[in-house]
């Protein structure tokens, strides 16, 4: 009897385990969260909203009062719809759209990276996530598909945690018979104002250009200081990767009414029924020099494989990125770590079939015992 009810407790145990092994693997796959929220990836938090505020100009338009409707948090003010300004993709908004609203670094004071960013317009369309949810996976979340003029259209940001970095991919799949046009611009403000300084560009010189892959930006050429108007420097240096070197599309840069505001803009012609792909990666660094390395580190698709910042992208998905080098594709991407239905019955069957082991096992120690 005894024996009989040893079993039964490891069987249910082992079933337990099975239980909760499923459990863990269902947490870890694609789920839905709001369109506004935070991710915490290694010492960064980023904060994204469907509502990220553009900057002054079409077809961004104003976000309200004081030019946004959310705070640098991500978290909405109010909703406010501004007369003649039209609304993306019909939504209630007021102009604006998903991008990277702000992004602070726990290990240090240095908490206001940026007053929007990486928001996008196609075709003079600003990008938004048509329904209330987008698709998280881990440190990756991905906006539903939005079809703008025939090109179904998506917007990926990948926080990589050890990097301290987000990599935005934005995607155009033609539905169409014919070529089209994609003219896309990158909305971006990186926050420090009248203070920003370009510390260097891939070129060598601190003049942001077409022809440059890269450029370092921070607050007034310091890491940590006190500007003269007795406010404390708490901005990061940031790294900008536009492209790589050798690739079929690059970028335009214009530097619009207020300094340290940006806007990348590319132009696309993308075959009917294939998928065109833009990718920019963006870094967080707590002093000048280390986000000056980064730019020289980071421009090449090899690196960025060795930096884990192409993880979950296929080496088709890779190919498909037109402002960087396809030939510079090195292997396989690391894939982002997911278990399907069958790797999760595999895995309860290994366990079941341990747990008969370890039955049989101590049967046999108790049977030679007595």
């Amino acid at each position: 009897m005894k024996k009989g009810m040893d079993r039964l407790r490891i069987a249910l145990g082992m079933g337990l385990l099975s239980t909760a092994v499923l459990a863990a693997t269902r947490s870890a796959r694609a789920g839905t969260t709001g369109p506004s929220g935070t991710v915490v990836a290694g010492d960064v938090s980023w904060y994204f909203s469907n509502s990220t505020y553009g900057q002054s100009g079409a077809p961004f338009g104003s976000c309200g009062k004081p030019g946004r409707t959310v705070d640098r948090k991500g978290r909405p003010l109010k909703s406010e719809k501004l007369a003649g300004v039209p609304s993306p993709n019909g939504s209630s908004s007021s102009g604006c759209g998903f991008g990277i609203t702000e992004a602070s670094m726990s290990s240090s004071d240095l908490t206001d990276a940026f007053d929007g960013v990486l928001v996008m317009a196609v075709n003079g369309t600003v990008f938004q996530n048509p329904d209330g949810s987008i698709d998280r996976n881990g440190t990756t979340i991905t906006s539903d598909t939005v079809n703008i003029g025939g090109l179904n259209t998506e917007v990926q940001f990948f926080f990589e945690p050890t990097q301290n970095a987000v990599r935005a991919l934005y995607s155009f799949t033609n539905t169409t018979a014919g070529s089209l046009p994609a003219n896309v611009l990158l909305d971006n403000n990186l926050g420090s104002d009248g203070g920003t300084v370009i510390a260097a560009t891939s070129d060598g010189d601190t003049t942001v250009e077409p022809t440059d892959s890269w450029f370092a930006s921070n607050d007034n050429g310091v890491d940590r200081a006190v500007r003269p108007n007795g406010v404390s420097i708490i901005d990061p240096a940031i790294t900008w990767v536009r492209f790589s070197q050798g690739a079929a599309v690059t970028t335009n840069a214009q530097q619009l009414a207020s300094p340290g505001v940006f806007r990348e803009s590319y132009t696309l012609s993308v075959p009917a029924g294939a998928t065109q792909r833009l990718m920019v990666i963006v870094k967080l660094s707590n002093n000048v020099p280390e986000s000056i390395s980064a730019g020289s580190a980071l421009d090449t698709l090899p690196e960025l494989q060795s930096a884990g910042l192409l993880a979950g992208l296929s080496a088709q998905q890779q190919g498909e990125i037109v402002n960087w080098s396809a030939a510079a594709i090195a292997g396989p991407a690391r894939p982002v770590p997911t278990m399907s239905e069958w790797g999760r019955l595999g895995l309860i069957l290994t366990l079941a079939v341990g747990g008969l082991a370890a039955v049989r096992l101590g049967t046999r120690v108790n049977s030679r015992a007595g």
